[in-house]
């Protein structure tokens, strides 16, 4: 089984194991566009658009599609609130597999962000923090070679209904 399958089992059993079934139905969008200087789900982006399958008063488990200038990629994102309140404090992990141009081939990153959120006027958010990811070109699980690590700020502006 490749890195890649490993990890989106792993992630999907973890993320799958943190929502209560009786709080699945909390008040939040579940679609949200963002706009900005890497965002904070997709990581390498500048805009993408994440719809949440799953989430709680404290979870939330997305899916979504994110471009920069000359890059697209899918990501699966589980975001988590420690505090909820008017500026949220979150943690989002997430991976994220796309391509650029050229002959690149196709990269699996996995992606942290951690900052803090401001909601203002019912369906709008900034997001402020920092996001690292690592782009690798690992086909099994035992291989160690890193071909990129980033830490970079990050602030963005979702709008979600």
């Amino acid at each position: 089984m490749t890195i890649c399958r490993r990890l989106t089992v792993m992630f999907c059993l973890f993320g799958a194991s943190t929502f209560a079934v009786e709080s699945a139905h909390a008040e939040r969008p579940r679609s949200e566009v963002s706009i900005g200087f890497l965002t904070h789900k997709a990581g390498p982006s500048f805009v993408d658009y994440h719809y949440t399958v799953l989430q709680s008063d404290t979870h939330s488990l997305s899916v979504g599609l994110g471009t920069l200038i000359a890059y697209a990629g899918l990501s699966l994102a589980w975001k988590y609130y420690p505090m909820p309140s008017i500026a949220d404090i979150y943690t989002v992990f997430s991976l994220q597999h796309g391509s650029g141009m050229g002959n690149a081939p196709p990269k699996t990153m996995p992606v942290f962000s951690i900052g803090i959120e401001f909601l203002f006027w019912d369906n709008n958010a900034l997001n402020l923090g920092v996001t690292q990811w690592i782009t690798t070109g690992l086909q099994h699980i035992d291989e160690m070679a890193m071909d990129d690590y980033m830490i970079m700020p990050q602030a963005s502006y979702g709008w979600r209904w």
